[in-house]
């Protein structure tokens, strides 16, 4: 009977005093509350505003990759790779299946170690810091395998990435302040704003779970942009995406450019990568073997030589 008189008691309590028991003690919220579509109300943050997403606006540093090298046993994954990614641009890292372009992307954003060598962001050393640290500093990513909350709506989902830059403790959530509701007003707005940026505003709602794999690659850059980022991490993000799916990509991907923003790519799609970037760097088991322009890099023999065989 105990179990059967708390769930009562807990249905009572939900229906009569929604707001908590602080909640008899605390003014109705300001029309600053969030209505109940998910801030159709609030002014959308266009997409050329964008820039205020940027962690830091004047960043002019490189992220600048230092003779590292990474081993899985007998397997190198990684040989002395030396990369610079300029501020504001899109640099993409292409090469055959294994050649190491995950492995590059997993030690840049913590997720591994590199046994030799150092990642420098803004004149910081990285490579020896935690995921949730480098997140802070303004580089987010996202996975070659997607990993978005299946259970939580699409808005939910994003406003995860905004964790990071929240500043309300559990005592403003608790007693649910001035300050606490306004960020979480504005953490919604931002939120809309960038599903509306992947094209998934009318999926606010609709579990993440329940999307296309295309859709939930796309969520999965909205929840990066969340984080207020310098530079995002894309691992192809064009898996499974139709052409005009990835048409959209590639204005989207302009469009976080054009705001400053700089774009490190990852993409077996190779004519998109040759479209989009400003710079391509290619690896083969490993090793650099070419990096320039897209027109520099499509020439080269060894690249031809990687992707086609030498005899080709």
């Amino acid at each position: 009977w105990r179990t059967f008189i708390n769930g009562a008691l807990l249905v009572l309590l939900v229906i009569f005093m929604p707001r908590g028991v602080l909640g008899l003690w605390m003014k109705p919220s300001t029309p600053q509350s969030l209505p109940q579509d998910g801030l159709e109300a609030s002014p959308p943050m266009a997409s050329s505003s964008l820039v205020k997403l940027g962690h830091h606006s004047d960043l002019d540093q490189p992220l600048r990759v230092n003779n590292v090298s990474k081993r899985f046993g007998g397997v190198v994954t990684a040989q002395t790779v030396n990369l610079r990614i300029e501020p504001r641009t899109v640099h993409s890292l292409i090469g055959p299946n294994g050649a190491g372009k995950s492995t590059m992307v997993n030690m840049i954003s913590g997720v591994i170690k590199p046994d030799e060598g150092e990642i420098r962001f803004n004149n910081l050393r990285i490579d020896h810091l935690q995921p949730h640290e480098i997140v802070r500093l303004g580089v987010a990513r996202i996975f070659q395998n997607v990993r978005v909350f299946k259970d939580m709506s699409c808005l939910d989902n994003v406003l995860v990435g905004a964790h990071c830059r929240l500043r309300s403790g559990p005592l403003a959530s608790i007693f649910y302040t001035a300050g606490q509701r306004l960020e979480e007003t504005q953490a919604h707005a931002k939120a809309m704003s960038l599903l509306e940026l992947v094209n998934l505003k009318d999926k606010a709602h609709t579990p993440a779970g329940d999307m296309a794999y295309g859709d939930q690659h796309m969520l999965e850059i909205a929840r990066a942009l969340m984080s207020d980022p310098d530079i995002v991490f894309l691992d192809e993000p064009a898996a499974g995406l139709t052409t005009e799916e990835v048409q959209r990509l590639a204005q989207i991907i302009r469009t976080i450019k054009a705001n400053g923003i700089t774009i490190f790519l990852i993409e077996h799609y190779v004519e998109f990568v040759m479209d989009i970037s400003d710079t391509v760097t290619v690896l083969d088991f490993g090793r650099k073997i070419a990096e320039g322009t897209p027109e520099q890099v499509r020439r080269d023999p060894a690249v031809i030589a990687a992707y086609l065989g030498g005899e080709a």
